[in-house]
């Protein structure tokens, strides 16, 4: 019994981790791009942001492991691009704050 515990725990962290590692990795350095390049490529990035906040996290990962399959990979991409629009909007705001001191 403890084992089938294990080996679950195992793979639920890996999801976990890798989709928070990932997703704050991928929303930084997005966020610090975007808002440095600033102009319309800011401005196209942040409507992009806005409409996939528009939409609940989940029902997008539901989507994206519908349409491609439910690998742990495929989910834990899923789940990084469910919540990739906060990690992108707050980063962005901080870097803007950071950006206007210079």
């Amino acid at each position: 019994m403890l084992s089938r515990v294990i080996h679950g725990a195992r793979i639920s962290l890996y999801v976990g981790f890798g989709a928070v590692a990932i997703g704050i990795t991928a929303g930084f350095v997005m966020a610090v791009v975007t808002t440095y390049a600033g102009g319309m490529v800011d401005l196209a990035f942040q409507r992009l942001v806005d409409a996939m906040m528009a939409l609940p996290g989940l029902i997008i990962a539901l989507a994206i492991v519908a349409v491609l399959g439910s690998s742990l990979q495929n989910v834990v991409l899923a789940i990084v691009i469910g919540m990739l629009a906060p990690v992108v909007r707050t980063v962005r705001s901080q870097v803007l704050t950071l950006k206007e001191l210079d």
